[in-house]
């Protein structure tokens, strides 16, 4: 396998700047655009080619937010990847607060500490009074670290 194909066959992700610079590129354009030409100017325009159903996706409904006149005064948000709403904001909320509130005291966080929180956090939330509680898991813990931009820092 030759290092083009290689290169073609990987998923390359773009962000909502990027999709929304799309949209806005095909809406310019007079009468129906091909979409082979949507990855060829997004190839031009970023240097990296994208596959036929990201052009397909983009061009979705489900993009559609991103041609609101508000979207662009969000641009830092926009240079992000799309992120997915928490299933439990509640719990998100609190642990977050209490996630300030530690480090502010001193505390260094871990992994394990934030999952431990969180179970203890969600009984205590009437509103999931009635829910199974979730399964805390490494994938929850790099999903709620990713929307809430936590990173692993060094210590000392």
């Amino acid at each position: 396998m030759s290092a083009s194909s290689t290169q073609a066959a990987r998923r390359t992700r773009i962000s909502d700047a990027q999709r929304r610079s799309l949209r806005q590129w095909v809406q310019q354009r007079e009468g129906r655009t091909r979409q082979v030409d949507a990855i060829n100017w997004f190839e031009k325009e970023y240097k990296y080619r994208i596959r036929q159903s990201t052009v397909s996706e983009s061009l979705s409904e489900r993009y559609k937010y991103l041609d609101r006149p508000e979207a662009e005064s969000a641009a830092a948000s926009l240079s992000t990847f799309r992120q997915r709403q928490p299933q439990w904001p509640l719990l998100e909320q609190l642990l977050s607060q209490w996630h300030q509130g530690f480090e502010e005291g001193g505390g260094q966080i871990s992994g394990d500490l934030l999952l431990q929180k969180a179970a203890e956090i969600w009984p205590q939330i009437p509103q999931y009074a009635d829910q199974k509680p979730p399964e805390f898991s490494q994938g929850w813990l790099a999903k709620y670290k990713r929307r809430h931009n936590i990173r692993r820092q060094k210590a000392g």
